[in-house]
């Protein structure tokens, strides 16, 4: 989806067959394999042990933004979105049915595991990015995912609006009840930030569910998948974040995670074990 965003400015028709192709790895069922191993050539690059995908763990719908974008600059035909409008609304519908967490209007990405000590959250491509150190699937809950979600919702109502499809009421509806939801669900008054809940291990304590305090990419996805208002009073703490130096802002951009914890410390997770996602500029999300 990234590729496509540059692509589609250069290409639009190149990018409508990429993202044809790419739905056409779609299964009955709506799930498209987080990893796709296209021949014996690619296969020989990859290490064996990633090659089995599970059903059940998503990726980031990033195709969507491309999407979107073709859309918007007149260079997505009605007849390139009736072709892969079904697919899109399988891919939503598999979306919600397996990576919903138990609570109301709440989203998991499945498939966490704890590996060498480190907890990793591959479906949602921000592998070592620090999330509850107690995964639980009675607990997660992810805004980053919610957030997608969400957007794809509001994505494929405009593009099935722009084709005249009857479903595109029903998708902005649930778009607007997932946008009012955002808050209760996600927003820490006390941190001023969007943040993942769930199970948090203290020592020699049963685990608690809490928020789970970081700054970092994860807290920016309300405003980099555009679901508030340029009025909300809650852009103004995320921006300050974003344009801190000693939070994330940087010479070489916006930093994954925050030294700094939003109690005011040192974040103990800061440049730590793997250290992907946990402090190093990434250039998709500084292009969002």
């Amino acid at each position: 989806g990234f590729h496509q965003l540059l692509m589609s400015r250069w290409d639009p028709a190149g990018s409508r067959d990429v993202m044809v192709h790419w739905l056409a790895l779609m299964q009955e069922d709506g799930w498209i394999p987080r990893e796709n191993f296209i021949g014996p050539e690619t296969r020989r690059r990859i290490e064996a042990r990633w090659w089995t995908q599970f059903p059940e763990h998503a990726n980031p719908p990033t195709l969507l933004l491309a999407l979107e974008a073709l859309h918007d600059m007149g260079e997505a035909p009605p007849a390139f979105i009736k072709c892969i409008l079904p697919r899109l609304k399988a891919w939503l519908n598999w979306f919600k049915r397996t990576q919903q967490a138990p609570a109301l209007h709440s989203f998991k990405w499945s498939g966490r595991i704890k590996t060498e000590g480190i907890w990793h959250t591959l479906s949602s491509g921000l592998d070592d990015y620090p999330r509850a150190n107690a995964s639980s699937a009675a607990a997660d809950r992810h805004v980053d995912l919610f957030c997608w979600v969400a957007a794809m919702h509001k994505v494929i109502a405009k593009l099935s609006s722009s084709v005249g499809d009857s479903s595109s009421s029903s998708l902005l509806a649930t778009y607007r009840t997932l946008v009012s939801h955002l808050e209760p669900v996600h927003w820490n008054n006390e941190s001023r930030a969007f943040q993942d809940r769930g199970y948090i291990e203290f020592p020699d304590q049963q685990p608690q569910e809490e928020f789970v305090e970081h700054h970092g990419y994860v807290s920016l996805f309300p405003l980099l998948l555009q679901l508030l208002n340029s009025s909300d009073p809650k852009l103004l703490p995320i921006i300050q974040v974003m344009s801190d130096p000693q939070h994330l802002f940087s010479k070489a951009g916006l930093r994954s995670l925050s030294p700094r914890s939003p109690e005011g410390g040192p974040d103990s997770m800061y440049g730590t074990q793997e250290d992907y996602w946990r402090g190093e500029v990434l250039i998709k999300i500084n292009f969002l």
